[in-house]
């Protein structure tokens, strides 16, 4: 089983954000769910944030909702 703490707030909301954001990619919208978008998100202990492929990159989402590639 792989420890994921659970995000707080300001992060669910960047999670929402990166979502609405790969539904208005150009090339190929995805067409799953927000739940399915949700459970591709990985938790990186190393670097203590979560961590998305979206649209060939690798975003990190910290605690405070800031996102970085």
């Amino acid at each position: 089983m792989r420890f994921s703490p659970p995000p707080p707030p300001a992060a669910r909301r960047a999670f929402l954000r990166l979502f609405g954001r790969e539904q208005m990619n150009g090339r190929e919208p995805f067409t799953g769910s927000y739940l399915a978008f949700r459970r591709r998100i990985k938790w990186n202990g190393l670097n203590g944030c979560w961590m998305v492929q979206l649209q060939g990159i690798w975003l990190g989402i910290e605690r405070d909702g800031y996102t970085h590639s």
